[in-house]
């Protein structure tokens, strides 16, 4: 989201030539970022090693309460057993309990959801709004920073209400954010106006997809 409002600096985008260059420089802005984040990944990340690296104990492997920590004693299946991704699917599917599949396909549809309006925005933003890249790219990258800021105070609200009824609170209002964003141009006539106001909205689609997104993963991995 950063690489048209970084490359605006440095290229003349009223000019067609500045333009283009500063898309193409976008590009490879991303993609020198992109080389150094798998770097520090690379060097930097120690990973906590499992299976038959794993410090053992007995013949099983121990379970542990992704929130708490807590000692769940030791699990039914043997260390460095290998298991097939379709193994777990038929699990998930054939288990009575069906939690863990609702889940599944609330994280899909929600995700899905997001990402098919987030894919083209810009454009829309751009062709149909008539937003110059680095506005349209600004906006999208509020979303990104407001769900790193509330992640921690979600937590917390989490703990405390109940990480399902936080999920809930985050699709409704991910929904909500969703339905004031299709009418907002209709609202604030004002291009400045309906400018500031798609900001306000997607700052608080952060808030809500932190909702989402922290809490449904906690939830699967305990399920």
């Amino acid at each position: 989201y950063s690489g048209p409002l970084i490359m605006n600096l440095f290229f003349d985008v009223e000019t067609y030539e500045g333009l283009t260059a500063a898309r193409i420089g976008s590009f490879y802005f991303v993609s020198a970022v992109m080389l150094v984040a798998l770097l520090i990944l690379f060097f930097s990340i120690k990973e906590t090693p499992t299976g038959e690296k794993f410090l053992r104990i007995g013949k099983m492997p121990i379970s542990i309460d992704p929130i708490t920590f807590e000692n769940l004693g030791e699990h039914p299946s043997v260390i460095g057993k290998k298991e097939n991704k379709l193994t777990y699917l038929k699990t998930v599917l054939s288990d009575k309990d069906k939690s863990a599949l609702f889940m599944l396909l609330a994280l899909f549809a929600s995700n899905f959801g997001v990402n098919a309006i987030e894919t083209f925005y810009s454009s829309f933003a751009i062709i149909y709004m008539g937003w110059t890249d680095s506005m349209a790219s600004t906006v999208l990258m509020i979303a990104p920073i407001s769900l790193v800021i509330s992640a921690y105070p979600v937590g917390k609200l989490s703990d405390k209400f109940g990480r399902r009824n936080a999920f809930t609170l985050g699709l409704i209002g991910l929904a909500f954010i969703v339905e004031i964003l299709h009418f907002l141009d209709l609202w604030l006539l004002n291009p400045s106006s309906y400018y500031v106001g798609t900001i306000v909205c997607i700052s608080f689609s952060g808030f809500f997809l932190s909702m989402v997104s922290i809490n449904g993963i906690v939830i699967i991995w305990q399920l």
